[in-house]
């Protein structure tokens, strides 16, 4: 096939291998003068690079981030999440698709650590699916997690929220926007903790993700900027897994539409941020203030035919992530960071014990410019089905791939294997496994894969094959 050029480099997907070591517990209480620490991640849902570069200006603007290429290790919301919260693979945690989320050691997660290491721990948001207003996790002193009510928890009005074992429901005016109530919250939070008191705050909210509702008096921003194409849009998919090839040729016009939709919904979490920014300065916090941004996962927006998540592909599981830390810097560093990364680094960071030996790595030494040779190799994984282990909602075969700057390695459940050159080939349009002249690399690629995979663990394949509609529907409804 003939390649095209590169337009837009994205990048893509994976999770970590080596194991993570963390310091001693901490209180991190403040002395007088000098507030307490405070942490603030922001985990959006299911937002692309380009939802962080162009849908959150002010956000993406500032010059204090260090950014990374995000990563995660399963590219669908309650897996990443758990990922993320444990610190582990989700092979190690239990939490494979969206329906395995009570496998998750409540006790070995962040929440728990921080709140052992005297830290105040807030949760604002999304949590996991499913979640149907049930009692806050241990630790958590301050939760506001929305379930269904009316509608589900994807539609900003008529939802519910456990407000700290108290559910209200939530109407339909404008007050009511999810985003701005939880961004309340959060402010009420700051405003009301002594300077004294480490904060661990958690923000989750779903503007970003399917039907992409945007707060009051944006619903009409980025009608006129123009959306990019990329060249995976309209690439042959002959040499790409059968299940791609099944696909239709999607509606890019209607992709277009949803992806200024999730630009606005990225939009309404940026004045959010900027509202959360300007307490923590008026409370004395911002100069202690370590924050984080990233997503549970991407969306292909029609990319090699896929339009939603899960797949292998970079389009599927890049996501924006950026940190910073007072004291360091902002720089474009460019290197892999995983949601597990993230976990393992935030904890190095405060001095907060992990408790269990974690699968992420700790990144602090490349964050402070001191790190030593680093290797930059990633694991990706999925167990096959759809997103509640069917076979009814477009599923997609299991898989494990490795990633490195240079190449992308899968191997499929189908049997199938794909390699991509993405210093040549960033888009993946060409897939070269099998191919005489890049045996070598196959081979290569193939004996790191095995290597990085955890040899504790036995691949228990979920079925995949379906002759349901693909995931190109216009019916599509999409509340993974």
């Amino acid at each position: 096939m003939r390649r095209l050029p590169a337009v837009v480099a994205l990048s893509l997907t994976a999770v970590v291998s080596l194991v993570g070591v963390v310091g001693p517990a901490t209180t991190s209480a403040g002395t007088p003068g000098t507030p307490a620490p405070t942490v603030l991640v922001t985990l959006t849902d299911d937002q692309t690079p380009d939802g962080f570069t162009i849908g959150m200006p002010y956000t993406s603007s500032r010059t204090d981030w260090v950014s990374f290429t995000g990563i995660v290790d399963n590219a669908l919301c309650c897996p990443s999440r758990s990922g993320f919260f444990s610190g582990r693979y989700d092979v190690h945690n239990g939490v494979i698709n969206n329906v395995t989320s009570d496998n998750l050691d409540r006790d070995a997660t962040l929440f728990r650590w921080f709140a052992k290491a005297g830290w105040d721990v807030g949760l604002y948001g999304k949590l996991l699916n499913p979640y149907r207003c049930t009692p806050g996790w241990s630790g958590v002193v301050d939760w506001h997690a929305i379930c269904p009510g009316t509608k589900d928890v994807y539609f900003q009005y008529d939802y519910k929220m456990n407000n700290n074992g108290v559910v209200n429901s939530y109407g339909s005016s404008p007050a009511d926007y999810q985003v701005n109530v939880l961004a309340d919250f959060i402010i009420k939070k700051i405003r009301s903790t002594p300077a004294y008191k480490p904060l661990f705050l958690l923000f989750t909210p779903t503007s970003t993700h399917w039907p992409w509702v945007a707060a009051p008096g944006l619903e009409n921003a980025f009608y006129d900027v123009a959306v990019p194409r990329y060249p995976n849009q309209r690439d042959d998919v002959s040499d790409k897994p059968l299940y791609i090839q099944r696909q239709p040729v999607p509606n890019l016009r209607t992709q277009d539409a949803n992806r200024r939709a999730m630009w606005r919904g990225s939009l309404s979490v940026d004045k959010a941020l900027q509202r959360i920014e300007s307490a923590l300065r008026e409370a004395g916090r911002w100069d202690s203030t370590t924050e984080a941004l990233w997503s549970d996962n991407g969306y292909a927006f029609g990319a090699h035919r896929w339009i939603i998540k899960r797949c292998e592909y970079e389009e599927c599981a890049r996501v924006p992530m950026v940190v910073r830390v007072p004291g360091i810097a902002g720089r474009d560093d460019g290197r892999l960071m995983t949601n597990l990364d993230l976990s393992v680094t935030l904890l190095a960071l405060t001095g907060v014990k992990g408790g269990v030996r974690l699968d992420g790595r700790n990144m602090e030494p490349v964050l402070r410019g001191n790190a030593p040779a680093w290797t930059d190799a990633v694991l990706q994984h999925w167990p096959g089905g759809d997103a509640d282990g069917t076979t009814t909602h477009f599923p997609n075969p299991g898989y494990w791939c490795v990633r490195v700057p240079h190449w992308r390695y899968c191997e499929l459940a189908s049997g199938e294997k794909e390699l991509y050159d993405l210093f040549a080939d960033p888009y993946e349009l060409d897939n070269l496994a099998g191919q005489t002249s890049f045996a070598e690399s196959q081979s290569q690629n193939a004996a790191r894969l095995n290597a990085m995979k955890p040899k504790d663990v036995v691949d228990t394949w979920i079925p995949w094959e379906s002759p349901s509609v693909s995931s190109s529907s216009g019916s599509y409804r999409d509340l993974e």
